[in-house]
């Protein structure tokens, strides 16, 4: 896999041909960058932010291509990570936030679904101990487009968790199909998780639903662990990272797999026994 480090301002990547590529952002100040895949190119881009206060990523999938953007996020300072993507006809998208760091953070993000029978599939996955605000937002333009959000949250002591899910459909998009999947979980108060599943139709032939849940750890889980021999901050790992490790899933080269699972667990245990 290629590695690129992106530091400055303003970075262009022109994809002409599929490959699989590893951007690490380090930067001191905003950065903005743009990426455009052109027609029948397949590519995984892993975005490794390292060191930035605020990421703006413009991505534009051609016609026919597939896409796979994973984020994480590995900065320790508060960051602000904003996302445009566009998905031409027939073209797929796989976008993945994963966020656990400990600094506070704020992600938003807008698909837009402009080609006939483009798809998206959006994931998220966020350890909170600060305050973790997600804007998402995935609009279809056109027929027979498809999209699919899933969102986990796990909140610690202290932790606090916004997520802000909307499916837009607009007036002729025949065909196509929003649907969305929420779930918070707190060691804390249950009041600390706001998640805001949102359906905005303006077409009538299309499927679209959404589910949410929010609540507390188990407590009788957490003595069936306990009693097992595990500390109470082994056994809040263990659940973090059952609820949080199968973002990794939507990496297809397994050990780029292997190698971000273990990524997360550092990250999850490192946060965990803060």
């Amino acid at each position: 896999m290629q590695k690129l480090i992106i530091n400055e301002l303003v970075e262009n990547l022109v994809l002409n041909q599929s490959e699989d590529i590893e951007l690490i952002i380090e930067a001191e100040q905003e950065l903005k960058l743009s990426i455009e895949v052109k027609e029948n190119v397949q590519c995984s881009l892993i975005l490794m932010v390292v060191r930035a206060s605020s990421v703006n990523v413009q991505l534009h999938c051609g016609q026919y291509s597939q896409v796979n953007l994973f984020a994480m996020n590995e900065n320790k300072e508060k960051l602000q990570l904003i996302n445009h993507s566009t998905v031409e006809e027939e073209a797929s998208l796989i976008l993945s936030f994963a966020e656990f760091n400990e600094a506070e953070t704020s992600i938003r993000s807008v698909v837009e679904l402009s080609g006939t029978g483009a798809a998206c599939q959006m994931n998220s996955a966020l350890l909170s101990k600060t305050d973790k605000q997600m804007t998402m937002t995935i609009h279809h333009h056109k027929s027979n487009t498809k999209s699919h959000m899933n969102h986990s949250g796990v909140l610690l002591e202290g932790g606090k968790l916004y997520i802000d899910a909307t499916g837009k459909i607009d007036k002729g998009a025949k065909g196509s199909k929003s649907h969305q999947k929420s779930r918070a979980l707190t060691f804390d108060q249950p009041k600390s998780a706001t998640v805001l599943p949102q359906l905005l139709i303006d077409e009538n032939d299309v499927e679209a639903s959404h589910a949410t849940s929010v609540g507390q750890i188990d407590e009788n889980q957490m003595y069936y662990l306990q009693s097992r021999g595990l500390t109470r901050a082994e056994a809040t790992q263990l659940i973090t990272l059952g609820a949080l490790m199968p973002i990794a899933e939507v990496l297809n080269d397994a050990e780029l797999k292997t190698q971000m699972k273990s990524k997360i667990e550092a990250k999850v245990n490192e946060v965990c026994s803060m």
